[in-house]
């Protein structure tokens, strides 16, 4: 093996923060099958990298990786050592440098420990995906991250909706596991269900609406049934809410965006302008009967109410 070669950190022309389309971290042995294969999706995605297409994110320690793998003998027959090199250095200079984060402070959710050090990389630079072609680190589920191979790498790239750029696919099972890691869970199940009972007619789904709202409330939910349900009709459901205090919340529901999506590394994303909001109010002296809402409720539909427009409630005894 010979002594590497100390490295530029120069960085590329998309820092880290800017408005980039897409923000990318590629696991090691992408890196060593793009030099490998003169085609496919991973050369592809690593060449698209290169030229600076993406926000290619590194590190030290994924470069050191890199670096010592191409250098072993097996991979002779495919590069020189001096080609390996002028690689690395093409990653370096391409790259957008992320600090790593000390071992100690690691998430422990990869098979191989080794690996945990590629999730912490993406976290740390909020990045829109992290790409492998390893199977133990594809099995990783970890809230906010996609984690995929290059031919979905690719297709995450090409991606727009007609809501922008900030706007990527996700599955209902990632965003499920968001809504718990976040800790809004309660806001989203009180939603869910106000929206099931307001949808019924009756006793049965007045009653559970009941359940759903902020006591005095009820009869204006109940008597604008019908107007309620056509605000509601044909809507998403943006699962991070605003905290306009400790006591009030609200969601933000956009139009139908017509699949699941999830919000990429950029901030400040605007949703449609016709966009309404779901206003609840934290009631902790109602009994929330077995429910997972944390003692949430709603208060109002449409645009969102700040909380000194609320008047005090007397609690229920």
């Amino acid at each position: 093996m010979r002594e590497a070669q100390p490295r530029s950190r120069r960085r590329s022309k998309a820092r880290l923060g800017s408005r980039v389309a897409r923000r990318l971290v590629l696991d090691t042995n992408i890196f060593i099958s793009a030099l490998i294969s003169p085609r496919g999706a991973i050369r592809e995605l690593v060449n698209r990298g290169l030229r600076g297409e993406f926000e290619l994110i590194v590190s030290e320690k994924l470069l050191d990786e890199v670096e010592t793998r191409l250098q072993r003998d097996k991979f002779r027959r495919w590069f020189t050592l001096d080609e390996a090199d002028d690689y690395v250095a093409a990653i370096t200079l391409a790259g957008t440098f992320v600090a790593d984060r000390p071992d100690l402070e690691l998430p422990m959710v990869c098979a191989d420990a080794d690996d945990n050090f590629l999730v912490a990389l993406a976290q740390d630079a909020e990045a829109d995906m992290l790409v492998s072609g390893d199977k133990k680190v594809l099995a990783v589920e970890v809230p906010n991250l996609i984690v995929g191979k290059a031919p979905y790498a690719l297709e995450i790239l090409s991606y727009e909706h007609e809501w922008g750029s900030e706007f990527l696919p996700s599955q209902h099972d990632a965003i499920e596991r968001q809504i718990d890691a976040e800790g809004t869970r309660p806001l989203v199940e009180v939603y869910r269900l106000f929206c099931t009972a307001i949808a019924g007619d009756g006793p049965e789904a007045d009653m559970v609406l009941g359940l759903t709202v902020v006591p005095e409330t009820k009869p204006l939910f109940v008597r604008g049934r019908d107007e309620v349900r056509s605000k509601l009709r044909g809507r998403g459901l943006a699962t991070r809410p605003v905290y306009a205090s400790p006591e009030v919340a609200h969601l933000k529901l956009p139009p139908d965006p017509g699949e699941t999506l999830r919000v990429a590394h950029v901030g400040g994303v605007a949703l449609p302008p016709n966009t309404i909001f779901m206003t609840l109010v934290r009631c902790p002296d109602l009994d929330d009967q077995g429910l997972p809402f944390d003692h949430w409720r709603v208060f109002a539909l449409g645009a969102p109410i700040n909380p000194e427009e609320i008047l005090p409630r007397t609690p229920s005894q």
